[in-house]
């Protein structure tokens, strides 16, 4: 018993100055004394068994809502959230719209790193260096929930549910990075713009909108630069697969796109990537 609480010391002393650093005024209470989360998780997991991705992601908002009740705003199409180099100290959760995170190289160029759609997070990048990584920009009218990080800190420690919230969210970000990397790394362009187009049709499945009619919240520009690709070769990209009737434009323009079979324009990502790797070998 007493090697087991000269572990917890020693490990509480391990920890607490990364967690002063990271939140100054987090209470002190919730430094020296962490609690004993082996049973908390036990009746959480029933959230994180959800087959339901859209269920899924609305417990996952009504928990931050009840446990955290953060402030809301309303953003339109261009205001930034937050600028890269500013100090970090708050994040934000998707509650509508759809947003952009834009990196700047030393010389001033500009890469769009990720696309970010209601349930998703702004801000985790800032977290390791204190400063915000990217731009935060957003596309269209929407509504963000604004939470200080020494607030959801502090309710991660008195809530274990709300720290699986988080940590899940932290995990899906690195997925879907790893995911989009590897899509403009091993995809040809024309199967590169088909696996953006199911990807955005699976994101928006997930979140309850439908998947077979979407519209496209940035321009062939955006879009070129965010896939690795000119304007003009995204144009004729999407030309061809409006010719192979894998997609087709609606009335009210390009921006506009139907996906008449999502598994059919899946088939279509999978063989040109097959086809790709054969013509490497």
């Amino acid at each position: 018993m007493q090697n087991e609480r000269s572990h917890q010391i020693s490990q509480r002393e391990r920890l607490a100055p990364f967690a002063a650093r990271a939140v100054p005024g987090l209470p002190s209470n919730l430094i020296d004394e962490p609690a004993d989360l082996s049973d908390s998780f036990t009746p959480f997991m029933g959230f994180q068994a959800m087959q339901d991705p859209q269920q899924r992601m609305l417990e996952m908002m009504r928990t931050v809502r009840e446990l955290v009740q953060p402030t809301s705003k309303v953003v339109r199409p261009g205001d930034v959230l937050y600028h890269s180099g500013l100090p970090f100290n708050t994040v934000f959760l998707i509650n509508s719209g759809a947003y952009k995170l834009v990196s700047r190289s030393l010389d001033g160029r500009e890469q769009i790193v990720s696309l970010k759609f209601r349930g998703d997070w702004l801000g985790f990048s800032g977290i390791a260096f204190g400063r915000h990584a990217c731009d935060a920009v957003a596309m269209d009218t929407g509504n963000v929930s604004i939470i200080p990080y020494a607030t959801l800190l502090e309710g991660c420690v008195r809530h274990p549910e709300l720290m699986a919230v988080v940590h899940e969210a932290m995990s899906t970000e690195i997925r879907r990075e790893r995911e989009s990397l590897m899509s403009v790394c091993t995809l040809a362009s024309q199967a590169r713009v088909a696996e953006f187009l199911c990807a955005w049709a699976r994101s928006m499945a997930q979140r309850g909108l439908r998947a077979d009619e979407l519209t496209l919240r940035m321009t062939r520009a955006d879009l070129g630069n965010y896939l690795g690709m000119t304007l003009e070769t995204v144009s004729r990209c999407l030309s061809r697969l409006n010719r192979e009737q894998l997609i087709r434009f609606g009335e009210r323009g390009r921006r506009q796109i139907t996906i008449p079979d999502l598994a059919r324009l899946e088939k279509y990502v999978i063989s040109g990537s097959s086809a790709r790797t054969a013509r490497l070998q």
